[in-house]
């Protein structure tokens, strides 16, 4: 049987709001590490931010956290339902608080998604760090402008469009 959902991004952030159009305002987006100063490790909030494409117009879902020592740490369960049968620009965009989550400490900790009761289908692993964490690019960005509609008015100032 095929999946009843796809997942199409899931975020790490230390913050979230959203605007009054309904907008999400994501701040402290982690990466592949998730970096501590010292132990114990315990993080005051840690948002999930998951973005699912549904193939079926209901499904139930289920994401599981999982550290090295403990499996899994935490565990979601949703069940979703939208109005009509979904088309290719339907998303469910929802975001999960944690507060004072208490991790194992230092490893490999994996975010597992996929339908309730079955075996998931999307993986996401995380490094854990004690210390300053790697912020080296092991190579270049490079970036350019290639198209501009033209009724767009663009400036740049300091590398960046303004």
């Amino acid at each position: 049987m095929p999946n009843t959902f796809e997942v199409e991004s899931l975020i790490l952030s230390d913050y979230f709001t959203q605007d009054i159009n309904g907008k999400s305002v994501l701040a402290g987006i982690y990466g592949s590490e998730l970096v501590f100063a010292a132990l114990p490790p315990v993080m005051p909030l840690l948002i999930f931010t998951v973005t699912l494409k549904p193939v079926e117009n209901s499904f139930e879902a289920e994401i599981r956290f999982s550290g090295p020592k403990t499996k899994p740490l935490v565990i979601f369960d949703a069940t979703f339902s939208v109005q009509g049968q979904p088309t290719q620009f339907t998303r469910v965009i929802f975001n999960i608080q944690l507060p004072y989550l208490h991790f194992d400490g230092p490893g490999t900790y994996t975010i597992e998604v996929g339908a309730k009761g079955k075996k998931p289908h999307f993986h996401k692993q995380l490094n854990f760090v004690v210390g300053t964490g790697n912020v080296t690019l092991p190579g270049t960005i490079s970036v350019g402008l290639r198209y501009i509609a033209e009724s767009a008015t663009v400036k740049f100032s300091m590398g960046s469009v303004a």
